[in-house]
């Protein structure tokens, strides 16, 4: 076949092959068109920084942006939010102030091997308040609930460490003074609690440099005053030939210790002497007081720490006197033989 011949057929009927063309392609892109499919995903923003610059505000209303992707049923059925990222880049702001920045998209590396893949963003820019990164030293402030075990007491608590650093936009970070830890319940409780717990975060723009603090709760058992009326004073030491005209005192006392031993305290433990070992003969003397008092156990007053007594000789008895007088005479009588001579015993032969 020469080439007049096919330049005749390429011809013959031209119009009509354009038609069928045009037709041709637009069945194919109209089947392309129909094979392809929209996912709608909302993608959380990020914002990245290498400087001292920090979001204030701007995140709030734009926390996520709408991420429109296009491509083949079978591409895009497994695509979902984590395989694409949404972010700021403030690296380059300089300063505080409010800023527009475009918003970018990091697609996995399975997703960007697929072709024909269409993906739009909206809103495509963002405005963001920006504030200087700023760091200090704030105190930690814990927080004790509940009641301890009956006769127990709430004490000192305190926290380890004191002080914790914190950094975030210097507006927000200029306004805290310290930082509330979580509860530590001490209900029951009848010794010191000690709990590892989380601080709580004002903000979430703020970054605690160490959030988890350990909290102590003393627990003390708690105190109580008691008042004794009319113990018995026991006098000691007193020697054998004087005697007290008033051998009874009693005095009154109060005491303080802790609730649960002296709930348990009968007057019958509770011991007070004095000492009259010092008393050597008749009068009238003044002796000190001294209470014995159970361990744990602190007086805190004595209705008389001193007391005066009457102090006599013993008296003799009638019968012991004449039984004193009969040995004398019979000592000074002499003991004579039956020959009226003195005995051998009296004149010592």
């Amino acid at each position: 076949m020469n080439i007049k011949k096919i330049r005749e057929r390429i011809t013959e009927n031209f119009a009509v092959k354009i038609i069928c063309l045009i037709i041709a392609v637009f069945i194919f892109f109209f089947h392309e068109l129909s094979s392809l499919e929209t996912k709608t995903l909302a993608v959380p923003l990020d914002v990245r920084s290498l400087g001292d610059t920090v979001v204030l505000s701007g995140l709030e209303e734009t926390p996520f942006i709408k991420v429109r992707i296009r491509g083949k049923k079978d591409d895009i059925a497994s695509i979902s939010e984590n395989d694409l990222e949404a972010f700021v880049d403030i690296t380059t702001a300089e300063g505080k102030g409010s800023f527009k920045f475009p918003v970018f998209i990091s697609k996995d590396s399975r997703i960007s091997a697929i072709e024909a893949l269409e993906i739009k963003i909206s809103p495509e820019t963002v405005n963001l308040e920006l504030d200087e990164v700023f760091s200090k030293l704030v105190d930690i402030e814990p927080s004790v609930i509940g009641v301890p075990s009956y006769g127990y007491e709430k004490a000192a608590f305190s926290s380890n460490p004191k002080r914790v650093k914190i950094s975030g936009p210097r507006t927000l970070v200029e306004k805290i003074s310290a930082l509330s830890a979580q509860d530590v319940d001490i209900t029951g409780a009848s010794s010191d609690v000690v709990r590892q717990v989380r601080l709580k975060n004002p903000s979430s723009k703020i970054m605690i440099e160490n959030p988890i603090v350990e909290i102590e709760a003393k627990v003390r058992a708690q105190g109580l005053t008691r008042t004794f009326s009319q113990i018995q004073v026991d006098f000691t030491g007193l020697p054998e030939y004087l005697t007290l005209e008033n051998d009874y005192a009693a005095v009154d006392l109060s005491v303080e210790g802790e609730i649960l031993t002296l709930e348990k305290l009968s007057p019958s433990a509770i011991v007070l002497t004095a000492s009259c070992a010092s008393i050597e003969r008749a009068g009238t003397y003044s002796v000190m007081v001294t209470p014995v008092l159970p361990r744990g156990i602190k007086l805190l007053s004595i209705s008389a720490d001193e007391l005066f007594v009457d102090v006599r000789e013993k008296e003799i008895s009638d019968d012991s006197e004449e039984t004193d007088e009969d040995e004398a005479t019979e000592e000074s009588v002499p003991k004579t033989g039956n020959d009226g001579s003195p005995s051998l015993v009296e004149q010592g032969t």
